[in-house]
């Protein structure tokens, strides 16, 4: 791929996040035309050790991407998309431990309207639990860790059960 100039690259690439963040949702093909445009579109923007990181995990979600999608697996399929999967939860640790770590980032406007609509949903919701609870019905909470993606993807064998019904 031809390298572009500096200045024009960083032009286009402004360009093509706003058009990103104008959609309200992503049509099927554009999503392919983003995950393809990624890696080209990333290169480069980091330094060196940042922009190795970035580049693989892009690679790597990719991979698992094509492999999640395949429409019939087979026993080999199947084993590497569960070793894919392992590989790319240490990528996305890898990520957030050394790349978002060394940048200071805030939320935008528009994210930080949607955080705090959804912080009045979510105390609506619970007090209507609680008026519920009051007339003797109860519901446990349950929480999840988004500081951690991928947590159980270490474990392997996590796709077995695929294969099992397969067998079947």
């Amino acid at each position: 791929m031809k390298k572009m100039a500096a200045r024009n690259f960083e032009d286009l690439l402004q360009v093509w996040i706003s058009n990103i963040e104008s959609l309200e949702t992503v049509p099927s093909n554009s999503e392919s035309y983003l995950r393809q445009c990624a890696i080209p579109a990333f290169e480069g923007l980091l330094p060196s050790y940042h922009n190795e990181i970035v580049m693989t995990l892009l690679y790597r979600l990719a991979e698992w991407h094509a492999l999640a999608k395949l429409r019939m697996h087979t026993d080999p399929t199947l084993d590497l998309l569960d070793s894919i999967t392992s590989i790319l939860g240490r990528e996305l640790r890898r990520f957030r431990q050394i790349v978002c770590s060394a940048y200071s980032t805030k939320d935008l406007p528009k994210e930080k309207a949607a955080r705090q609509r959804k912080k009045r949903r979510d105390q609506a919701k619970a007090a209507a639990n609680n008026a519920s609870d009051i007339h003797g019905s109860s519901s446990a909470a349950k929480s999840s860790s988004a500081q951690t993606p991928m947590s159980q993807a270490d474990k392997p064998g996590k796709l077995s059960w695929i294969k099992k019904i397969s067998n079947s």
